[in-house]
């Protein structure tokens, strides 16, 4: 997911960011089953595997710079 996310980004005003949720318990007890997962802000787009229909449609609503995405991980 990872990759192919980074590759939609590249060149782009979209921004990924990467979150250890090891390193949040929160999070970790939200998502440790759905990793990796996407969000955008609160909203989960996918999760385990991209979801390239719910990207795009997250991607054509996107009108703000730098609010980016967020992709969930660890270990």
């Amino acid at each position: 997911m990872r990759q192919s996310l980074e590759e939609l980004a590249a060149g782009s005003e979209y921004r990924l960011e990467r979150v250890d949720i090891d390193q949040n318990p929160s999070l970790q007890s939200r998502f440790n089953e759905l990793v990796p997962v996407l969000m955008h802000g609160d909203r989960e787009i996918c999760h385990h595997f991209l979801d390239f229909s719910a990207v795009q449609t997250v991607l054509a609503s996107y009108n703000s710079k730098g609010r980016g995405f967020s992709d969930g991980h660890h270990r």
